[in-house]
């Protein structure tokens, strides 16, 4: 399998961003929400494309996804995981494959995504799953970069998706509860030394009562 470029005009155009003009047997993908200054940078290479934080993602300990304003932010713990729904909506004709990897500048203060595809036929807004590896906590901010796009041909014989695009499961809620949760987390260690603390004052204190009691 051949990369194809991400060209918007000419004889090589790879790439839609209006319903009406995609074709399932054709050869552009539909993308929306499409940041266009990517492809038109003719000082970058378009070999790919950098998807982008969008509204909604959850964390690997809650059960139910968290709503992101438009100046929102994650909260990477060390060690924890997030899903993020991307900003942008794909839908692939059934002659292209997507992959998606991880971004260098990322990985190297430790956040990292899994690698994973898109089939021919997807339509929907994309799920990728990110990890926060280092040993220091970090953010990702809304409508910020953090992972790539490639995408490959494909042959004749192709069986195309056509399930329902993936959704984060649950119902929305605000940020508010998962920050407090995340800061009893990262200070788990110094709650713990205070609750001791607070204890064997207490002890000592009944101790002296029973002593000049």
């Amino acid at each position: 399998m051949s990369i194809v470029p991400f060209v918007l005009s000419g004889v090589n155009k790879s790439i839609v961003t209006k319903t009406a003009n995609f074709n399932l047997n054709g050869q552009c993908i539909l993308i929306k929400n499409l940041d266009e200054e990517q492809i038109n940078n003719a000082d970058d290479t378009n070999i790919s494309y950098d998807l982008r934080v969008g509204c909604e993602y959850r964390d690997h300990r809650d059960l139910n996804k968290t709503d992101l304003n438009e100046d929102g932010t994650i909260k990477l713990l060390p060690g924890t995981a997030v899903i993020i729904e991307t900003l942008e909506y794909v839908h692939f004709p059934e002659h292209r494959f997507g992959q998606i990897l991880p971004k260098v500048g990322l990985l190297q203060v430790g956040i990292s995504n899994t690698t994973s595809k898109i089939d021919p036929g997807y339509n929907g807004n994309l799920l990728i799953t990110v990890f926060n590896l280092g040993k220091r906590t970090e953010f990702l901010k809304r409508n910020q970069k953090f992972c790539s796009l490639i995408v490959q041909e494909v042959g004749p014989g192709v069986r195309t998706y056509d399930k329902d695009p993936k959704k984060l499961p649950g119902r929305s809620k605000t940020s508010i509860i998962r920050n407090l949760r995340d800061g009893i987390d990262s200070n788990a260690g110094s709650i713990a030394t205070g609750a001791l603390l607070i204890s064997a004052i207490l002890a000592a204190f009944t101790l002296y009562q029973i002593i000049t009691g």
